[in-house]
């Protein structure tokens, strides 16, 4: 009777774990899995998506380092550029005053680079430092952007407290279902589940979220169609760099920062 009895406890305990497990990795329909049949091509659907306070999609600009990024609004010119050399913002937010300098013809360094292990990323970020001209916070966890499902914090890839800005760069795992990256298809679901979820979050806090997809600094368009191919360092740095500057630039005019090029060459 009592060895009965201690069976059933442990059968108990052994399927309270079992479905804890379950519960905690997001497996086994606690997400709704996607029809993939049904899905639009996830090139066609991993655009060049921009989540800042209003999410939207943009087409990336066809700029390049050697050109200027300007504004009519005024006439006052909101960008330079897209050097580290012309990084040189003032806040104009009432009480606020920020300065944002890099000396110029001195490059900005940072060691945030040497913990960053993918290369688009740790360009981002480097793009992303210099256009400020100094260190942001990389795998930031904050308390607001929890989980509920596991009750852990997600993360941003880089970001920048002072002007509420954050960048992510996203793997081709977050835009379309690879065995070897999830394991299964919720595995890819509860990917999508995190990535909208830190969209709303950030829309909540006022949080700025710029989003770069793989595809900005892997692809090519040759006649016409879309062409993957191996690109140097500097290749891929000039094609992040012309995504990610101009909409630095406008953030940064619309919270009310402002390019001073007075000591610009």
């Amino acid at each position: 009777m009592i060895k009965d009895f201690v069976n059933i406890i442990l059968f108990i305990v052994v399927l309270l774990i079992i479905i804890f497990v379950i519960w905690y990795q997001g497996v086994d329909g606690f997400i709704t899995p996607v029809n993939l049949n049904n899905q639009t091509n996830y090139l066609q659907r991993a655009p060049i998506q921009i989540a800042s306070a209003n999410v939207k999609a943009i087409t990336p600009p066809t700029i390049t380092d050697a050109e200027y990024i300007k504004n009519d609004h005024k006439n006052r010119p909101i960008g330079g550029r897209s050097s580290p050399t012309r990084s040189n913002f003032q806040s104009s937010l009432g009480d606020v005053n920020l300065e944002f300098k890099v000396p110029i013809k001195k490059p900005f360094e940072s060691d945030n680079l040497k913990k960053i292990k993918t290369i688009g990323e740790k360009l981002s970020c480097k793009i992303f430092e210099e256009f400020l001209g100094r260190k942001v916070l990389i795998h930031h966890r904050p308390d607001w952007l929890k989980n509920p499902l596991t009750n852990r914090n997600l993360e941003i890839d880089m970001f920048d407290p002072y002007t509420n800005i954050g960048i992510e760069y996203n793997g081709a795992q977050h835009y379309r279902y690879e065995p070897s990256m999830h394991g299964t298809l919720n595995d890819f679901n509860y990917q999508v589940f995190k990535d909208n979820l830190k969209i709303q979050k950030c829309k909540e806090r006022n949080v700025s979220l710029i989003i770069v997809p793989y595809t900005i600094d892997t692809m090519d368009y040759v006649n016409g169609k879309i062409k993957f191919k191996r690109m140097t360092h500097e290749q891929r740095e000039s094609k992040l760099r012309a995504f990610i500057i101009p909409e630095l630039t406008r953030l940064m005019y619309e919270k009310g920062y402002y390019i001073n090029n007075e000591n610009l060459e």
